[in-house]
């Protein structure tokens, strides 16, 4: 019903999954396959399919398998398990997993079958050999094991947020430490109104509908989602990803490009158009883990106030987008063409005055 952007999405999960298989099935054949020919001298099959034939039909396999996966992940299970519950979507892409694994070794192994010409006896001696068969089941023991586990990292890195998984595990953050971020800020216009003519559900449909369609976009520019809170969406980078390629303002032109795009969807199935308004800002915060139940990566200082009283400030300046001074020292302004309407202005909690411009961008292809 409603369209989004892919890009590098669709390129991230073939980066993925194609080297994730090849090193799954690599690393099985290395363990489970060494010495064969020496292991069963009188099955022809064992003989020929010595360690570096074994590897390439894994490798093969893996190759195959990964690229399958990524195209079911991206055009079929992408959107059949958009509605689905967490537990479902593992479920679901485990299935798939084993079912084009199965279909790939298949292919893979029939062909190098055909290679050597086996006769029927030989391709027998092969199928019903017990170590044939409890490599069979181990394999698939260890395939479905694998593709789990991966699934389920995959699931919590998306519902956590983009590195925060990586971020805990290596506890990158267990001691606080300092960074340089931008942040922004974005704020849904008229949301109480909208709110009240749909209703609470309603209205949780079309916020969970409306910020469906940044996920593509905010990977795509390398941001990070730090926290939905109502119908207000905080995305962070690292100042040198924000400021590359103009991915802060790419993030934000592109999401509003792909609302306009669906407007016909959303005023169709809900009857209102999602406007939004943003704030940005930079600076250093301290970044820390915090929680010991339900942890979480946190990120503390007067930029994130900031950056909020900013987006507030939107409405007065009549804008859809206010920015720091600090952030426009580093836009690469060759790549922009943009009005700056500067305004210098007192924030609530904030003892030093800030310069902020209304942009009005025109963004390069």
């Amino acid at each position: 019903m409603f369209s989004s952007g892919r890009s590098h999405y669709i390129r991230k999960q073939y980066y993925i999954e194609i080297p994730y298989w090849i090193f799954l099935l690599s690393l099985f054949v290395i363990i489970r396959f060494s010495g064969l020919e020496d292991a069963f001298p009188t099955v022809q099959v064992y003989i020929d399919r010595n360690i570096g034939h074994q590897l390439i039909i894994g490798l093969v396999s893996g190759f195959l398998t990964g690229f399958l996966m990524a195209t079911a992940r991206v055009y079929l299970l992408k959107k059949s398990c958009s509605t689905m519950s967490v537990g479902n979507v593992i479920l679901i892409q485990t299935a798939t997993g084993v079912v084009l694994f199965t279909l790939s070794n298949f292919l893979v192994s029939q062909f190098y079958l055909l290679q050597f010409n086996y006769s029927t006896e030989q391709i027998e001696n092969f199928l019903v050999h017990d170590y044939t068969k409890s490599s069979i089941l181990i394999l698939y023991a260890y395939i479905i094991s694998a593709s789990l586990y991966f699934n389920l990292l995959l699931e919590a890195d998306k519902k956590l947020g983009i590195n925060v998984l990586k971020n805990l595990i290596l506890g990158k953050y267990h001691i606080p430490t300092e960074e340089e971020r931008i942040f922004m800020f974005m704020d849904m216009k008229d949301s109480t109104g909208i709110a009240e003519k749909l209703g609470h559900l309603r209205y949780s449909h079309f916020l969970q509908d409306v910020f469906k369609l940044s996920t593509d976009i905010v990977i795509d520019k390398k941001g990070e989602i730090y926290q939905f809170v109502g119908d207000e969406m905080v995305v962070t980078w690292p100042s040198a990803l924000g400021y590359q390629n103009n991915n802060t303002l790419q993030f934000f032109y592109k999401f509003q490009a792909i609302l306009e795009k669906n407007e016909a969807s959303f005023m169709k199935t809900y009857g209102v158009i999602p406007l939004f308004k943003a704030g940005i800002h930079i600076g250093v915060v301290s970044v820390a883990e915090v929680g010991e139940i339900n942890t979480q990566i946190a990120y503390h200082g007067d930029v994130v106030n900031t950056t909020s009283r900013i987006q507030e400030l939107c409405n007065k300046f009549h804008t859809n987008l206010l920015v720091s001074d600090s952030f426009i020292k580093g836009i690469e302004a060759p790549l922009l063409n943009f009005q700056e309407n500067a305004a210098i202005i007192n924030l609530r909690g904030r003892q030093q005055p800030i310069t902020v411009y209304a942009l009005d961008v025109s963004m390069p292809d």
